[in-house]
């Protein structure tokens, strides 16, 4: 990891909502005789909707307006139907022109600015270049329905503007919902720490074509398998969504395993009334350090694990899966700062690493065989708190080399690189990637004129993974017909950034050198007895052209 001046990361999640907050065409019964034909219009927010100055228009070659709306309120989750003559039922008639053949035909809603198109196209070809809600010439279409039956959203009023938005219905329902179910999901579990408080975040996502009865919902979350909360959920839909947030008692370096789950009265999905979190506080005793995907013979495929912590680490029938549910177990002892490898066979690692210590080398009974295009591992407790995992996607050219994680020490930047080592990897031993623990540079140095003052200005970088460092900061100068150099200032200094010292302004003419060093000492965190002193340095010339005093 390379720290400069500051680093900041913002991670931004956003989520895609399908409920329009407009309303939609939401079911066409273009497949009826002459005069029977209607179309169904949807308010599927939770407000009210002024449709006034609205247009409903159809389309076979071009769009023509069938309809503008009057003075029109569409409440939450309302319908009205625009029928043609003989539809009794209709809220609105109008000469719909709808046809029933294999060329497009076309049905928009339109706002009163013209910048809000809700467009459904059937058919099989299309000609005339009608166009979609995106005002391209449409390469897709929904397949015409059969005689009797509509064309119909599902779920009820989603709009992705994509023709599996729409099915065929056997049975039109106009003015009600399509489809008629119901049917509660979890749509994301997280995690907030604020004001010292964690809050585990349920958001619900209410996939119903009715409104569903609030008072009837149970919501029930499990914390490492022990029911924390079960009750009727105190929350609002918005746009089909509601986040319920509920308190949790979370402990230090501390692996959990958070469950939510839904149920509702005769939901018809319960593949997706559940979700599972986990999530880990503090630092981790154990993780995945390196990686061998894809070997090449005789060497096998082998995974390394590291203790980052201060305290030794006991993993008792610990596994590991791959993305197929793959489990090879384990049991090892890891003491601080120590590695311990897991390899599908343990004679041919030690006969490509003859010098790895025989003991901290295990080969389960069964082994998750690793994919070399795409693959996901991640190790658990027994208990099933998952306490690290690593995606990766395949590189031929990189067959017979590893994955390195890059800093061991750090869970907030988790990089992995392929090993550098003549080797192919590092198994029981630092990664070739993993720079020092501190490796302090002076990447600049800067002189400022200030009257008869020069300001020195000196900025301290560290490409190493550790963030706490002591070192001292010496300026000397010297002119250029002398030997040595004199010391200005020293500064003790524990942290990266600008540092700033000054000198009276030179009075021999000529250049003046500055020589900024730093000396610390660098960490092997990993291993302290292999800590040593190391000093850098960067001079800078400055040209005096004031005549001697």
């Amino acid at each position: 990891m390379t720290k400069t001046l500051i680093a900041i990361c913002i991670f931004i999640v956003c989520a895609n909502i399908f409920a329009s907050d407009y309303p939609v065409i939401n079911e066409v019964y273009h497949s009826a005789p002459p005069g029977q034909k209607w179309i169904e219009i949807y308010n599927p927010s939770p407000f009210p909707f002024q449709l006034q100055n609205w247009s409903l228009q159809v389309a076979e070659t071009h769009w023509d307006t069938a309809l503008v709306f009057p003075t029109v309120v569409l409440a939450p989750r309302q319908y009205i139907v625009i029928g043609e003559t003989n539809v009794s039922f209709a809220d609105y008639h109008a000469s719909l022109n709808l046809t029933h053949t294999d060329t497009v035909c076309g049905i928009r809603l339109v706002n009163e600015q013209n910048n809000y198109t809700d467009t459904i196209l059937y058919g099989f070809s299309n000609p005339h270049q009608l166009s979609d809600d995106a005002h391209h010439p449409a390469t897709q279409y929904v397949s015409p329905a059969p005689t009797s039956c509509s064309l119909a959203r599902y779920p009820n009023g989603y709009d992705t503007d994509d023709v599996s938005d729409w099915k065929v219905a056997d049975t039109p329902t106009p003015a009600a919902p399509n489809f008629v179910f119901y049917d509660l999901a979890i749509a994301d579990l997280y995690i907030t720490y604020v004001d010292n408080i964690y809050l585990l975040h349920t958001v619900i996502h209410d996939l119903s074509t009715p409104f569903v009865d609030i008072s009837q919902i149970v919501l029930t979350l499990f914390l490492n398998d022990i029911t924390i909360y079960q009750n009727v959920p105190n929350i609002t839909f918005h746009t089909g969504f509601a986040t319920f947030s509920h308190p949790l008692s979370l402990q230090n370096n501390s692996g959990y395993l958070i469950k939510a789950l839904i149920s509702y009265p005769h939901d018809v999905d319960n593949s997706n009334d559940s979700k599972i979190l986990h999530y880990w506080v503090g630092e981790k005793p154990v993780i995945l350090n390196e990686i061998l995907y894809a070997p090449v013979s005789p060497e096998p495929e082998w995974i390394e694990l590291f203790n980052p912590s201060d305290e030794i680490c006991v993993l008792q029938d610990a596994y590991f899966t791959d993305v197929a549910g793959r489990t090879s177990v384990f049991s090892a002892t890891l003491e601080p700062a120590q590695y311990f490898v897991l390899t599908q066979n343990k004679i041919n690692l030690l006969a490509k690493y003859p010098f790895l210590e025989a003991d901290k080398v295990f080969q389960p009974t069964s082994w998750a065989t690793l994919v070399n295009t795409r693959d996901t591992v991640e190790l658990f407790y027994s208990s099933g708190v998952r306490i690290d995992s690593l995606s990766y996607t395949g590189v031929n050219s990189m067959r017979g080399r590893s994955l390195e994680r890059v800093n061991p020490w750090s869970e907030t930047s988790v990089a992995w690189l392929y090993s550098t080592a003549d080797t192919g990897g590092t198994p029981l031993a630092k990664n070739s990637v993993t720079p020092a623990a501190i490796e302090l540079q002076i990447p600049d140095v800067s002189l400022r004129k200030r009257n008869d003052v020069l300001e020195i200005v000196v900025t301290v970088a560290n490409n190493g993974y550790s963030d706490v460092f002591t070192a001292m900061l010496t300026v000397s100068m010297r002119y250029e017909v002398e030997d040595t150099f004199e010391v200005i200032t020293e500064h003790e200094i524990s942290s990266v950034g600008e540092y700033s010292t000054y000198s009276t302004f030179p009075l021999m003419k000529g250049y003046v050198y500055y020589l900024c060093e730093l000396d610390y000492t660098s960490e092997a965190l990993a291993h302290p007895d292999r800590s040593f002193t190391e000093k850098v340095s960067f001079i800078k010339s400055y040209l005096n052209e004031r005549p001697p005093v």
